[in-house]
């Protein structure tokens, strides 16, 4: 039988970082015995993260084109965390933040950039975001946990989606300030109702748009129309 420790200690370690557990290397836990049965039919490719260097940015220390070169096989799937406005939870200036437009877009470029190299290396393959919070260290309370924190949720949806990202996965259900959940309760926290109206308003088709009023950033999809 198979010791699914390793699997539910790697699940709680990298999915659910608020848990507390010691942290460990996660080129450690895909490379063990257990995991390596799991995902026996999978292409997992594990690589060192170069974005987390101080001052460092994706287009400076790891791009896309590098992982098509690198891996030389069919990716499938290339994977992007969004964390951009904070690296602390008691950032003072955070609901400044995520009221600026010009911050807000400064994450198009990573966007972009992934969607082009895609497009040229692997057009295959997708992107994905696979964890996205908004700010570090669990969020900023009474901002990433309010309804203020869909300015900067809905704004990123509409961004991925005007970049074909495939997936955007928020960083946790339950845990932390940026939760879709409350840590105590498990009633829904704004950005939950955010999810649940973008999934169920707006179409997978994205349409270009444009207008002379001031407004930095819209985004138009074909909406779900469901008829009887």
């Amino acid at each position: 039988m198979m010791d699914f420790s390793h699997v539910f200690y790697f699940l709680l370690v990298v999915l659910w970082p608020e848990c507390g557990w010691q942290p460990v290397s996660l080129t450690d836990m895909i490379t063990s015995s257990a995991v390596k049965k799991v995902y026996r039919k999978a292409n997992l490719c594990i690589h060192p993260d170069k974005v987390q260097q101080k001052g460092a940015t994706l287009e400076q220390k790891y791009t896309a084109e590098k992982v098509f070169d690198i891996l030389k096989v069919n990716v499938q799937i290339l994977n992007v965390h969004d964390s951009l406005r904070s690296n602390k939870d008691n950032d003072e200036h955070l609901e400044r933040k995520i009221l600026d437009p010009e911050h807000l877009s400064k994450v198009e470029s990573i966007f972009g950039n992934l969607s082009e190299t895609i497009k040229i290396y692997g057009p295959w393959s997708s992107a994905w975001v696979g964890e996205a919070g908004g700010a570090y260290n669990s969020g900023g309370n009474h901002v990433s946990n309010r309804f203020l924190n869909s300015f900067w949720y809905l704004d990123q949806l509409g961004i991925a989606s005007c970049y074909s990202t495939k997936v955007y996965c928020r960083q946790t259900l339950i845990g932390g300030n940026y939760g879709l959940l409350n840590t105590t309760t498990f009633a829904p926290n704004p950005d939950y109702y955010s999810a649940v109206l973008w999934h169920r308003l707006m179409g997978k088709k994205v349409l270009a748009v444009s207008s002379d009023v001031h407004i930095k950033d819209f985004y138009l999809q074909l909406g779900n129309v469901s008829r009887s």
